[in-house]
């Protein structure tokens, strides 16, 4: 789902932001509960944490209102 929302980063959001809290949320609740998921990756090769630091590292883009290029600001530490 977070794949899907963020797909036109960083032109915005293809859900609602509560949406997307609500989805890390849930993924953050499966993993305490089933820590062996987190080696899996998306299609993509990425994996939740990576979606989860884009996430709230373009809603700190947006509430800042940053003129650099979102990618030329943002640095993601994983994939």
């Amino acid at each position: 789902m977070l794949d899907f929302a963020m797909h036109s980063l960083p032109c915005g959001l293809h859900l609602e932001v509560d949406t997307c809290k609500s989805a890390i949320s849930e993924c953050e609740q499966m993993l305490v509960k089933n820590p062996e998921l987190k080696i899996y990756k998306t299609r993509f090769n990425i994996g939740f944490s990576h979606y989860k630091e884009m996430f709230f590292a373009w809603l700190e883009y947006q509430e800042k209102g940053i003129k650099l290029e979102f990618f030329d600001w943002c640095k993601p530490t994983e994939t």
